[in-house]
Order: C-alpha cells, then structure tokens, then sequence
C-alpha cells in the first residue's frame, strides 16, 4: 500500500504528494485534474521498490527523474555508482522537513548513498513553485541531471505548434522513437511535427531564455500551463500515441540536459558538476490561467 498522502490547496490550485520520490498524484485548477493518472485503484496500490523498472504501471503523475532518466553505471575516478531506471529518488522514501497547510508550503527530503535531496512544494495562487536543492554526500565530485517528469493527458486532435510552445526551438535531436520511426538515436527532427497512427517518442531541444527564464506551455481543455526555471535551459519532450505498452500520455521536462544517460552526458558534458560536500540549487514555476 501506498504512504500517506500530502495535500496542499488554495482557493485556485489543489497539490497531492505522496513521500515515496514525493510524487505528484494530483494537480488540480478550479477542481479539474491537470496530470495523467491511472485508475484509483492504481493510485492507492503504488508502493515503488529500489531498482524497479519504471513502466507503464507507475508512468503517471509527477517523478522526480536525477541524477539519471534512463539506468546507467557511472565511475569518477576510482569512485562508482549506480543509477536505476529513471533515477534514485523514485523509489526513495523522503521525510517531511516542513509541513503548513496554511501557507501551502511543503518541504520533503529525500537521502541517497550519493546524494541528499530537499523538495519544496508552495502554492502561490495560481502558480505552483518547486524549489530543490542537491547535496553531494560523498568525498568525490560527482556529476548530476535532473528531469522534471510530469506527465499529462493528451491534447487529442491537435496539432503540437496548437498545444505546445517551445521558444526558439526548431530542432530537436532524437533520444529514442520507438521502431525509429522519426529516425535513429542523436539524429535531429524539425520542430514542430505533425505525426498519425502508433508512435512513441523521446526528443530534445534547447529553450532560448526570456527575462531571465526558460519557459515553455502547454494548452489543454481550456488551461494554459507554463513552466519556467532560470537555470533549466533544456526540454524533453516525450509522447506515446499508444506506442510504448499500449500508453497515450506526454511529458514536457525542464531538464538542465538533453541527454536521459548520465555517462553520455558526461561524455558531452552536458551535466552539472557536484563537488564533494556542497550543494546546488534551482526551481520550477509552473502557472495556470484559463485559455
């Protein structure tokens, strides 16, 4: 059975949590549910174990995806470690370090053999705000990603440059598309692209910054979502038109790389670097306003 849920609310926007990998399993404006979720049943049965594969039964809500989206062995000079399908915090169980219903803050905690991560959850009327910060436990300097993983509901009969808004993205390279339909591996797709049929696909682009931030949307059922970060310059975009086991969602993440792997990205360097003992910080908005 799954751990106690966590819910933060105002007179806009309704949050639930739960501490394993401080899931999101709700996000709802004005009472409407803005995130992919399973059958109820799916939802009060999720009790995620180390190293589990993450498939379709858990492919829902919001993850947090570091220091790796896909499973990898990564070795810094006679230091290794391991990282589990879409990442080590999915599966971890994190404490409450602050919860005030009142001021709809939520602050959890999350401890790894490498890394140690705090969460913070804060509804600010219509905007939801997550800021977290990374903690290198060990005596190495370690590389790190982070992907934020919210899935949504398709816009069904829309065309993507119709629901969805990349600045300054025009391109973008391909991770993986399922029987390489777009094309194989690190090969590059125009943005955007209209598709038909079966497909699942997994690309990357990168955002031109404004005012500060590097924002994208993502129109459906009448509500605008933006999300926006100063320091996630990248965004992955995933969807499956019932491509990857018979699933129909799709997921915009703010990532600070384009690359799932961390051994790849640190081949490319394209991570963020952790020294040993200090920390990084960044954050997420995301708004919500009615189309």
């Amino acid at each position: 059975m799954t751990s106690k849920k966590l819910t933060l609310q105002n007179s806009t926007v309704s949050l639930t949590v739960l501490p394993i990998g401080a899931k999101i399993t709700s996000l709802k404006y004005h009472g409407q549910e803005l995130v992919f979720l399973p059958s109820q049943q799916v939802i009060d049965n999720y009790s995620p174990y180390k190293d589990q594969v993450f498939d379709e039964t858990v492919a829902w809500g919001g993850d947090i995806c570091a220091p790796s989206v896909s499973a990898c062995m990564q070795e810094v000079d006679d230091y290794r470690f391991k990282v589990s399908d879409h990442g080590n915090f999915w599966t971890t169980m994190f404490t409450t370090e602050s919860f005030d219903s009142k001021k709809a803050l939520l602050r959890l905690k999350g401890v790894t053999e490498e890394f140690n991560l705090v969460v913070s959850f804060f509804l600010q009327g219509n905007i939801l705000k997550r800021e977290y910060e990374v903690v290198n436990n060990t005596k190495y300097n370690l590389p790190f990603t982070f992907a934020d993983h919210l899935l949504l509901p398709p816009n069904k009969n829309k065309k993507p440059e119709e629901y969805l808004n990349f600045p300054g993205v025009s391109q973008m390279r391909i991770e993986w598309s399922n029987n390489n339909l777009l094309g194989e591996k690190n090969s590059s797709v125009g943005w955007p692209l209209s598709r038909k049929g079966i497909y699942a696909d997994k690309l990357f682009g990168k955002l031109d910054k404004q005012n500060d931030l590097y924002r994208l949307t993502y129109l459906n059922n009448g509500n605008l979502l933006t999300f926006s970060s100063p320091q996630l310059s990248y965004v992955g975009y995933w969807q499956t038109n019932g491509g990857w086991n018979n699933s129909y969602n799709l997921g915009v993440e703010l990532t600070n790389t384009d690359r799932d792997n961390l051994a790849e990205g640190v081949k490319e360097n394209k991570v963020w670097w952790i020294k040993q003992g200090e920390s990084k910080k960044w954050s997420i908005d995301l708004e919500i306003i009615s189309s």
